[in-house]
């Protein structure tokens, strides 16, 4: 949108399991196989805090995936977080568009 990069899908999936206690829920972005996450840190196994990249280890660990169109701009949430998040990686998305 910003950076004239449409077509984004957000992205979610699940891993680990409820009886031993791992379970746990996660969203990205992608398109075309291009994932975008800027939450990544908050997993053990990824230091990194944001991804820009084709395939994802993190990613690829998640099953049950789930695709819905993406579109910042028709969000109806509160967006004082997501604002302050958006301009962060705007400029990283756009630039690591531009490389792929």
């Amino acid at each position: 949108m910003d950076c004239k990069i449409p077509g984004f899908q957000y992205v979610s999936g699940e891993r680990g399991s409820v009886s031993a206690g791992t379970w746990t829920t996660h969203a990205w972005l992608e398109r075309d196989g291009l994932v975008v996450d800027i939450t990544a840190d908050q997993f053990s196994d990824e230091c990194r805090s944001v991804i820009v990249e084709t395939n994802s280890l993190l990613h690829s660990s998640f099953r049950d995936i789930q695709r819905m169109k993406s579109n910042y701009f028709e969000w109806t949430g509160d967006f004082t977080a997501v604002s302050r998040v958006y301009a962060l990686v705007k400029n990283d998305i756009g630039e690591a568009w531009k490389a792929w």
